[in-house]
């Protein structure tokens, strides 16, 4: 699970092996929870308030980063790949999201505001 605090920033979505990381810790969270264990959190932190590595306890850390690299190096890139992939189809970029909202009319009524903006900041209208 990847959560808000990862991405609430929509420009600054960066994914990391770091990221990959605690998700792999979330799921060892989540096995150990079922399995009636008990999980002593760094101050502060929890399940939903976790996502760096010093947000979870160093021994789900290890757990979680051992699964990880004991992957082969190609299951991670695709992995990594498709998480991006998927994350940049929920949190589109602001142009993507410009371009999807604008038509070619709001892009002339853009260009009629600025001409209108420089002739009146130019002084061009009033004189006559």
């Amino acid at each position: 699970m990847i959560h808000d605090e990862l991405t609430a920033d929509v420009e600054m979505v960066s994914l990391t092996e770091e990221n990959m990381i605690a998700i792999h810790a979330d799921d060892v969270v989540l096995e150990r929870e079922a399995e009636g264990k008990r999980i002593v959190w760094p101050d502060g932190y929890d399940y939903e308030t976790a996502f760096e590595q010093e947000h979870y306890p160093e021994d789900i850390w290890k757990e979680a980063e051992a699964e990880w690299y004991a992957m082969p190096e190609a299951d991670r890139e695709q992995m990594m790949d498709l998480l991006d992939f998927e994350l940049k189809e929920f949190f589109p970029s602001p142009i993507e999201i410009l371009k999807a909202d604008l038509s070619p009319f709001d892009a002339l009524w853009v260009v009629l505001a600025f001409a209108s903006a420089f002739k009146i900041g130019s002084g061009v209208i009033g004189e006559a």
